[in-house]
């Protein structure tokens, strides 16, 4: 079995900065609710991200189990004023109703963005690039 390498890449969106993470130098991407193709995000949601990583270790360290029973957990953060809320989920519901039993992890403050065990996994072994894109903006 190949290793799986995880890599964060910068571009420009619009004229503002980004962060790709990928996967064996792909994008990859998660089944969840709004899951795009892609696992890009500006300045505002790395923040978010940042401002949670301990949040992030616990739900990856227990293969997201818990997330059991706990939402609106929310997040003071006075050094970057990224106050924010999250919220575990256990599984979603698909447009066709079927019901998928995947637990992802999702941040709301100015902005949101959700994530599974995957790309949570990707947000630990990449912390270190994370915070210096934060840092660099």
């Amino acid at each position: 079995m190949d290793k799986i390498h995880y890599e964060a890449r910068r571009g420009v969106y619009k004229g503002n900065p980004t962060l790709e993470i990928l996967k064996n130098g792909e994008p990859f991407w998660e089944e969840l609710p709004g899951s795009k193709r892609q696992f890009i995000f500006g300045v505002r949601k790395a923040l978010l991200i940042s401002a949670c990583y301990d949040y992030i270790e616990k739900y990856v360290d227990t293969n997201g189990l818990m997330c059991e029973g706990m939402s609106n957990i929310a997040i003071k953060n006075d050094e970057r004023k990224t106050d924010c809320v999250i919220n575990f989920h256990t599984g979603f519901k698909k447009s066709n109703g079927a019901r998928v039993e995947s637990p992802y992890m999702e941040i709301v403050g100015t902005t949101k963005i959700s994530f599974g065990l995957k790309k949570a996994e990707a947000l630990l072994l990449l912390k270190h690039e994370l915070k210096n894109f934060v840092g660099s903006h």
